[in-house]
């Protein structure tokens, strides 16, 4: 049992120093229903559908299936959408992260979806 203790109070503690945007993009959640092939390519934002240009947020390859296929996908949002996701799991996390709730200061995974929230502003 100490095992699992310790393996639950490390993820806690969240991910180590020196988090950059990308890899807080691959984990904000993605619509379960139906996809758009330019969706699932990136052509088009995952969440409103919108034809997307270089200025799109790029939120991580992901494996799943798709059309009977399973393979990697490639998921961007525009900026607005972004942003709105963003701060969802801002809001989420700081309410529910042991170390935000203590010292919201050393909180990298807070730091990074703040980061996120700004250059998704626009």
């Amino acid at each position: 049992m100490a095992h699992r203790t310790a393996r639950l109070a490390a993820a806690a503690e969240g991910p180590p120093r020196d988090v950059s945007p990308e890899p807080i993009t691959a984990a904000l959640p993605l619509p379960t229903g139906p996809l758009e092939p330019d969706q699932i390519r990136g052509a088009a934002c995952v969440w409103c559908r919108e034809p997307l240009d270089a200025a799109a947020i790029d939120l991580g390859d992901r494996p799943g299936t798709f059309q009977g296929v399973d393979g990697r996908w490639f998921p961007r949002g525009c900026a607005p959408c972004a942003n709105a996701a963003v701060r969802r799991v801002l809001g989420i996390h700081v309410r529910t992260c042991d170390r935000c709730t203590r010292d919201a200061s050393s909180c990298d995974t807070r730091r990074a979806l703040r980061q996120l929230a700004l250059e998704t502003r626009r």
